[in-house]
C-alpha cells in the first residue's frame, strides 16, 4: 500500500471512530497496533490520542488476560479477520486508568474501510456495575455463612420484599417448604394484622436506611 493510501485507509478509520458515540479505537487486525482514536477513548485513557497511536491494545490492559480467564490475544484474535470465526467478540478486561483499576466492556468487530481491514475496538467503564454485583456477591457469601450456623431463620429480601435467600431455620418456623418460600413476599408470612406492618418497616429500611424489628406471632 502506498503512503498516500496508507493516509487515506488512517483518516477513514480515525472518521469512523469520530463518529462513534463511544469510547472508540481503530487498531491493525494482525498487530493490534492503535491507528486511530477518537476523543473519548482518550478521555477514557487518560492519554493523548497521539501517545495511544503509538501504543497497541495489548499496552492497555493489566491484565494479559480477560475478567473470565481468556488469554487478550485469543480474545481479540477470535474475531474474524484475525485469524478467528466470528465477525465480533465481546468480554470484559481490567485497565489500569489513573493508578486505579477500572473494568471495562469491551466490544470488538472488523470492517473493511479505504480497501484495508480495521479492527474497531469499543470500550465501556463498568466498574461501578462490577462493584456492585461484587458487594452483592459478597452479602450473599455473608447471608449464606451466617445461614448454614446460625440457630435462628435468617434470610433476605429485594427491595420489593420479595424473599431470594433463606435458610432451613425459617422454612421450619413459617411452615413452608423451601418451593413454598420462593419468590413470596416477606410480609405474607405475617398475619393479617401484622402484614401492613411489616410493609411498612420494610418500606422504610430500604427508603431510609433505618432499622426495624417485628416478631412474628
Amino acid at each position: 500500500m502506498s503512503g498516500d493510501d496508507e493516509d487515506r485507509a488512517v483518516a477513514a478509520a480515525r472518521s469512523l471512530v469520530e463518529a462513534i458515540p463511544a469510547p472508540a479505537l481503530a487498531c491493525e487486525p494482525e498487530t493490534r497496533a492503535i491507528r486511530a482514536v477518537n476523543d473519548r477513548a482518550a478521555s477514557l485513557f487518560g492519554r493523548d490520542r497521539s501517545m495511544l497511536t503509538l501504543m497497541g491494545l495489548d499496552d492497555l490492559g493489566q491484565s494479559d488476560r480477560t475478567v473470565d480467564g481468556t488469554p487478550i490475544e485469543h480474545a481479540f484474535g477470535d474475531v474474524d479477520g484475525v485469524g478467528g470465526s466470528a465477525d465480533r467478540a465481546a468480554f470484559e478486561w481490567d485497565v489500569p486508568i489513573d493508578e486505579h483499576r477500572h473494568r471495562l466492556a469491551i466490544r470488538t468487530h472488523t470492517t473493511t474501510l479505504a480497501d484495508r481491514s480495521w479492527l474497531i475496538v469499543v470500550a465501556i467503564d463498568v466498574t461501578d456495575q462490577a462493584r456492585a454485583t461484587e458487594r452483592l456477591r459478597s452479602q450473599s457469601r455473608t447471608v449464606d455463612a451466617l445461614a448454614a450456623t446460625a440457630p435462628a431463620a435468617v434470610f433476605r429480601c429485594d427491595a420489593g420484599g420479595t424473599l431470594v435467600q433463606w435458610n432451613d431455620r425459617l422454612a421450619t418456623d413459617t411452615g413452608y417448604d423451601g418451593t413454598e418460600l420462593s419468590g413470596k413476599a416477606l410480609p405474607d408470612l405475617f398475619d393479617d394484622v401484622d402484614r401492613s406492618v411489616v410493609s411498612d418497616a420494610l418500606a422504610a429500611v430500604y427508603r431510609e436506611g433505618s432499622r426495624a424489628a417485628r416478631s412474628r406471632s
